[in-house]
């Protein structure tokens, strides 16, 4: 997610002064986490491929078992952030996930090494209202 670049300075001064952040649908309503074509191109993103290729690089790089993983880590390490909302299908993705917030978050350079190279999706991807349904 890239919208947010231009804020972080300002997230973390309204962090000294009490505020917290929250984010949600980490894994883009479970976009991230599938590699069904349909489902991309309903979304909007005619290079899934391009996507995957990326995430199985840090997820390789990270050392991490898979990409809901990846995802997790990523997230919790982000310092101006203190809470998320997942979601989840079934009862194993909940205790999957609560296991992944207990693993070891990736490394200031890591972070800095995917948030220079992530892939710039367009409004028309991160907004699930924008999608064919």
């Amino acid at each position: 997610e890239h919208r947010w670049e231009n804020y972080i300075d300002k997230f973390h001064q309204a962090k000294q002064i009490g505020k917290i952040f929250q984010v949600r649908s980490i894994f883009l309503q479970g976009l991230f986490l599938t590699d069904k074509q349909d489902l991309w191109l309903k979304a909007n993103c005619n290079f899934s491929d391009k996507i995957f290729n990326w995430l199985e690089k840090y997820k390789l790089k990270t050392n991490s078992k898979n990409l809901r993983q990846l995802l997790i880590r990523y997230i919790i390490s982000i310092d101006w952030i203190d809470s998320i909302v997942i979601g989840f299908n079934i009862k194993r993705e909940i205790v999957e996930n609560i296991s992944y917030l207990n693993n070891k978050k990736l490394s200031k350079r890591i972070i800095d090494d995917i948030n220079k190279n992530k892939i710039k999706l367009n409004e028309n991807i991160l907004n699930p209202s924008n999608w064919k349904l």
